[in-house]
This record gives structure tokens, C-alpha cells and sequence, in this order.
């Protein structure tokens, strides 16, 4: 998109979408770290149960 002075918006119906780029989220980057925080709990826990 080389011209910026036109409105670009997207209609995303996020209760159908199967992955949301992080970067269409309000604060996508304290979401991806919560995220990632989460899954790193998950591995330790999976681990810790074998």
C-alpha cells in the first residue's frame, strides 16, 4: 500500500477465526508475552508429571 491516506480497515469476525495474528490485537506484544509465559508453565508442568 503505497497510498497512506486511505482507510484500510479489515471486518475480522473473531469468534470464527482459527488464528489471529498477534499484531491485530490492542497491546499484541504484552499478549504474546502472557502467551508465551503460559505455554513455558504448561511444558514445565508436562514435564515435571513424566
Amino acid at each position: 500500500m503505497s497510498d497512506t491516506s486511505k482507510d484500510f480497515s479489515f471486518d475480522i469476525n473473531f469468534n470464527k477465526a482459527a488464528k489471529i495474528p498477534v499484531s491485530f490485537v490492542e497491546n499484541g506484544e504484552e499478549l504474546k508475552d502472557e502467551i508465551l509465559k503460559r505455554i513455558n508453565a504448561e511444558h514445565v508442568r508436562v514435564l515435571k508429571m513424566s
